[in-house]
């Protein structure tokens, strides 16, 4: 199987050891660089907990083990733009500004190239 007929998941077991304090830099603690890894494959499911950290108000979140929609999304817009690999955020906080249909932290994520899994997403594995 070719590292294109692969689906990457980022809530990835290398990260499944980590404590909060490893997350410092959220991204920083993924072995090998997440913008290669997406570039790599078809589809990408990503860690979509929280949109920002002012999420939750009065709530520390600098030690969850959460990357933000926001940074992810500055960290891989090239990706997004170029359109080769679908990449998805998964797994909302029911804080997330993104579940809001109408919303302008959906608006921006799909307008920057990314898409929201929503409840009922079906993603084939099949070539093509």
């Amino acid at each position: 199987m070719t590292p294109r007929e692969r689906v990457l998941t980022a809530v990835d077991r290398r990260m499944a050891d980590r404590t909060p304090a490893d997350y410092k830099e959220n991204w920083a603690a993924w072995e090998g660089s997440i913008i290669e890894a997406v570039d790599d494959v078809d589809t990408a499911l990503l860690d979509g907990t929280f949109y920002s950290p002012d999420e939750l108000p009065g709530r520390d979140l600098s030690g969850i083990g959460h990357p933000f929609i926001k940074d992810s999304m500055v960290l891989l817009e090239k990706a997004a733009r170029k359109g080769k690999t679908a990449i998805y955020f998964t797994h909302f906080n029911h804080s997330n500004q993104a579940l809001d249909p109408d919303g302008d932290a959906r608006k921006s994520i799909l307008e920057k190239g990314f898409q929201i899994a929503d409840e009922g997403l079906e993603i084939s594995l099949e070539r093509e």
